[in-house]
This record gives structure tokens, sequence and C-alpha cells, in this order.
């Protein structure tokens, strides 16, 4: 039996802002408590009511139980981001973080779900010059390969070439310095397949484009990744001719899209595909996989082709 998505769908939005705050009170207060507890240890050990070496021993103990509580508080709050991430709703994850938004020069995990609700909304402009008022985080920071990934998302929109190869060396070099086993390792690994989906779109190397995102999608494990992923599909299979396969992921888009951009831009692209606006006639599923198409294939290798012959000739000047 297949493990049920959680969502948030039907909680509206100043519901979630209470639990999202509640949650973070009950957590502060646990680790308040354990720092009294620790105090009391102390104040035991001074007063010869209790020894040196077991209030030692003990204050480890509670350190220990109190790093555990944090890493359950970051899980517990994390679960939010299936707004986003499920719900494909960036709108009701931009008001379910923006009251938590209070530091503009952090990068705090609310900062971060805010300008993930802008990007999604389509608001990429917004989103980048939020990311770039805030200090880089270092990559020691589990926040690193996301800043950067929405960086790159927002440079993909702006169709910047260069900012995303820059992206893309930088990722690299800090993959380098990282050890295989870190946790950090594989959200690098993930960023560094999404950089390349979008540089070879970007560079007009489509058949490059379509495999990377083969390889995404049957990583995929959220319905936004889904959407993104099928979204380039559509794009790509529009500029080479393949109306059909791209109005059936467009109507795949719409249905699960939620309020994200893709949604909106996948009814524009589904009326130029098919010459008229899109009529629900049921539910469009997301594939299992992405099977490769033959015709269009040979259609991606004569682009590409084509592409490859202009490059030889700018090289040649």
């Amino acid at each position: 039996m297949a493990k049920q998505k959680l969502t948030f769908r039907k909680i509206p939005a100043d519901a979630l802002i209470r639990r999202y705050r509640n949650t973070q009170l009950i957590f502060l207060g646990i680790h308040l408590l354990t720092l009294l507890v620790a105090v009391g240890i102390l104040a035991a050990a001074f007063l010869q009511k209790m020894t040196w070496t077991n209030s030692i021993f003990s204050i480890i103990t509670i350190g220990v139980v109190n790093w555990l509580i944090h890493t359950v508080s970051r899980v517990q709050l994390s679960k939010f981001n299936a707004i986003l991430t499920n719900d494909c709703d960036p709108v009701k994850l931009e008001q379910v973080f923006a009251p938590f938004c209070r530091n503009k020069g952090k990068l705090d995990d609310a900062t971060l779900n805010l300008l993930r609700g802008q990007f999604y909304q389509g608001k990429w402009q917004e989103a980048q010059a939020g990311l770039e008022k805030c200090a880089r985080p270092s990559p020691k920071s589990r926040q690193f390969f996301q800043y950067y990934n929405l960086l790159a998302c927002c440079a993909d929109q702006a169709g910047d070439l260069d900012k995303l190869l820059a992206i893309q060396q930088k990722i690299q070099r800090t993959m380098g310095q990282l050890k295989a086993n870190s946790p950090q390792a594989s959200a690098g690994h993930q960023l560094l397949a999404i950089l390349e989906v979008m540089i070879t779109f970007h560079m007009g190397q489509y058949t490059r484009c379509k495999e990377a995102c083969k390889e995404l999608y049957d990583q995929a494990s959220f319905a936004l990744s889904r959407i993104n992923i099928s979204y380039r599909l559509a794009q790509l299979e529009h500029m080479t001719g393949a109306n059909h396969s791209a109005a059936n992921r467009c109507e795949y888009i719409i249905d699960d899209g939620g309020t994200t951009f893709y949604a909106t831009e996948a009814r524009s692209l589904y009326v130029t595909c098919c010459g008229k606006e899109y009529e629900p006639d049921g539910y469009h599923p997301a594939p299992e996989s992405l099977e490769p198409d033959e015709d269009w294939e040979e259609e991606m290798e004569d682009t590409d082709s084509d592409n490859d012959a202009d490059t030889d000739t700018t090289d040649d000047d």
C-alpha cells in the first residue's frame, strides 16, 4: 500500500500560521525546561548535594537530549514545506511564512519559504531580490544548496545562462570539498542534476535536456518536482512540433499544478498547441515514468545537430 502524502489543502492559511507558531513554542518550552534542569544540576553540585562526576554526566546527557529535541523540532517544522512540495500552493506558503520573517538579512527557514512562495507564483524578480539581500550561507550550512537551488531557478526564468554556469561551477567546487558520506552530498548532486536540465535547455541541447529530465523525473518524490519537469518537457515538445504530447502534459500540469505559475503557463501553452482553451474532461495523473519517444528523439537529434553546426561556425569566427 502506497504511503499517503502529507497535505494541508483543506486547512486555511491562518490556521496553519497558528499551528506553526504553536509548534515553535512547544519546542522552545522544552528547550527552556532542559536548560532549567541543567541549571538545577549545577546548583546541586555547588551545594554538594550531587557529586561533580554525576552532575557532569547528567549535563552531557541533557545536551544530547537537547540536540535530539532540536532535530525533532526541525523535522516537525519542515513538514509545513508540504504546502508547496505536495500541495503546489505557493500562495498559501507565502501567507503562512510571511509573519515569521523578521530578520531580512538572514536566510532562515521562514525567509527561504517566503521566497519560494514568491518564485513559484511567478514573482521570480522579487524572489531574486530577496535572495540577494540575504547573507549567503556557508557551504557547511544545510541551507547552502537550498539557497543556490532557488537562485538557479531565478536565473533559469531570466534566461541567464552565464549565471547558471557560474552557479554550476560553484556547486562543483563545493562538492569537491565535501566528504562522500556528507549529509550535504545528496542535496549537491540533486542540484547539479537540476542545473544540467537548465543549462542544456538554454544551450539548445534538447536531447541531453530530455535525458536529464528523465533522470530527475525517475527520482522525483514530490508533486512539485514532477510538475516542474513535466512543464520543461512540454516546452521542449512544443518547440519541436510535438504539440499533441505537449498538450497532454499541459493537462496534467493544469490539474495538479495548484497555484504555481506552471499551471498558468501550461494553460497558455495548451491554447498554443490546441488552438482552444483547456476544458477539464477528467483527472490526468502524472505518468509513472518518462518513456522515450523515438520520433521525438529523431527530431531532437536533428535540432541538436543544427545547434552544434551553429556553434562550430561561431567558434571558427
